[in-house]
């Protein structure tokens, strides 16, 4: 925190609300994963944020306030959202169990593992 804070006070509030907007754009990029939970959840990244989230909404240029309010918004929607290329129509273990979904597995060469569900 006090890192971010003498970051913050020493960087011009243009270098610094353009600085915000990007980590909020990588932030966005960097939310959901099928590996599982954010590398935005990592406790280094948590204090990190934490830190400039304290020090840039209570700054007294409000272009910084408000790329600092951007950015909490894109962090709490990364870590809150799921993308459509997270989600499968069928869970991978009923896949799986008809020998990789490809065709096969029915009489008429189609899969039968919707047939579960």
């Amino acid at each position: 925190a006090k890192d971010a804070a003498a970051y913050v006070d020493m960087t011009s509030p243009r270098d610094l609300a353009w600085r915000l907007r990007l980590l909020a754009g990588a932030c966005k990029v960097a939310g959901s994963s099928d590996d599982g939970p954010s590398a935005l959840c990592a406790a280094p990244t948590k204090r990190a944020l934490v830190g400039l989230f304290e020090a840039t909404l209570r700054h007294t240029d409000k272009k910084v306030r408000k790329a600092g309010g951007k950015l909490l918004r894109s962090v709490i929607q990364a870590l809150s959202d799921a993308y459509p290329t997270d989600v499968r129509a069928f869970a991978e273990a009923a896949v799986n169990a008809e020998g990789g979904g490809g065709g096969g597995g029915g009489e008429d060469g189609v899969s039968n593992a919707w047939q579960r569900f």
